[in-house]
């Protein structure tokens, strides 16, 4: 796993580096929003399924997933020193890495409205901004 988002951070750092002169920001908010989503979609079906009652509103839940995920990648990209040795490293990253990149995003977004529209279709939540 963690060698798809190592992949996924070296095709994003060398396409968007011509662009932006922190393109690390960028790739590790993009990472972290895709994880986050996941980790939203699990929340959200757990609580679905087992008619959990959350007094937490649940757009405090999901920014805080997204801030600990946006700390950890980071931690571990940029304070460990994780993407010299990606950026550094000669080995190729997944073929075709841009499609798979668009695919994470457009599934992990998808299944999180899927799940968010199964709590609210179902009165289970109430949403309010």
């Amino acid at each position: 796993m963690f060698s798809f988002y190592k992949s996924l951070y070296k095709y994003s750092y060398n396409r968007i580096k011509k662009r932006d002169s922190d393109p690390e920001i960028v790739i590790i908010g993009f990472i972290s929003f895709c994880q986050s989503n996941n980790i939203s979609t699990i929340f959200n079906l757990l609580i679905y399924y087992f008619h959990l009652n959350i007094n937490v509103p649940l757009k405090w839940f999901y920014l805080s997933v997204y801030f600990i995920f946006y700390g950890l990648n980071y931690y571990y990209f940029e304070v460990k020193g994780i993407k010299n040795n990606i950026l550094g490293n000669n080995e190729s990253y997944l073929k075709h890495a841009g499609l798979w990149a668009i695919l994470y995003l457009i599934i992990s977004v998808g299944f999180f409205i899927f799940s968010f529209v199964l709590l609210t279709g179902n009165n289970i939540i109430e949403v309010k901004f």
